[in-house]
C-alpha cells in the first residue's frame, strides 16, 4: 500500500546569504524536508507587509541622520510583492498548496533600508525586542494580506536568528514559540538563551 505524500508548503524567505544554509538546516528537520517551494525575495514578508505597516503604524522613530519615511506606494516594493504573489500562483499551477510559511530573520538589510523610519535596529542585536517586534507587525500584514489574496492557504509566521534558531508566531496566544533551536551560540541572537 502506497503512503500518500504529504502535501508541499511555499515557504518565503529572505534573499540574504547568510541565512540560506540556516533556513535550509531548519528545513531539514522537518517534515518538509523535501517538499516545499521556496519563494525568496528582498525582506521576506516585507513587500506583502510593508503598505498596511505605513498606513496603519507609521510613526518616525528614526534617529538616523537622513531618514526615508515610509511611502506605501514605493515602487520597489509593489514590483517585490508582485513577483512574490506570481511566483505563488505558478506554485499553485503545480501542486495544491495548503500552507503557505513567511519567515523573516534577525539584522534585515531590506527592513533597514525600507523602513528605517521604523527605528529598526541598524546593529546586530541592538535592541531585540524593538526588533521582534517590528517583524512581528510586518509578518501580521503580510499574513493578512496573503490571506486576502489566497483566502483558502493556511498561514504560518517565523522568525529566525543569527543562531539559525527559528520561532512562530502563536496566534491563540500572541507569543513567539521556538519550534528549532539553531547551532550558533551568538549572544545577540533574538531566540539566544530562550
Amino acid at each position: 500500500m502506497e503512503i500518500p505524500q504529504q502535501k508541499p508548503l511555499f515557504c518565503v524567505s529572505c534573499i540574504d546569504k547568510r541565512f540560506d544554509a540556516l533556513t535550509t538546516n531548519y528545513f531539514e528537520s522537518t517534515e518538509f524536508r523535501l517538499n516545499y517551494y521556496s519563494g525568496t525575495t528582498a525582506g521576506a514578508g516585507l513587500p506583502l507587509g510593508y503598505k498596511q505597516y505605513c498606513t496603519e503604524i507609521f510613526k518616525c522613530n528614526c534617529d538616523l541622520d537622513i531618514c526615508t519615511p515610509c511611502n506605501p506606494l514605493n515602487p520597489d516594493m509593489e514590483l517585490l510583492e508582485r513577483s512574490l504573489i506570481r511566483n505563488i500562483e505558478i506554485a499553485l499551477t503545480l501542486d495544491p498548496i495548503p500552507e503557505i510559511y513567511i519567515i523573516n530573520h534577525q539584522d534585515c538589510g531590506a527592513i533597514k533600508a525600507f523602513l528605517a523610519c521604523s527605528g529598526y535596529p541598524q546593529t546586530l542585536g541592538g535592541n531585540n525586542p524593538l526588533e521582534i517586534k517590528i517583524n512581528g507587525e510586518l509578518l501580521f500584514f503580510a499574513k493578512n494580506y496573503v490571506n486576502f489574496r489566497f483566502p483558502d492557504i493556511k498561514v504560518r509566521l517565523g522568525l529566525i536568528d543569527v543562531n539559525g534558531t527559528v520561532a512562530d508566531f502563536n496566534e491563540k496566544y500572541q507569543t513567539w514559540q521556538v519550534v528549532y533551536r539553531g547551532f550558533g551560540e551568538d549572544p545577540r541572537g533574538l531566540w539566544f538563551g530562550l
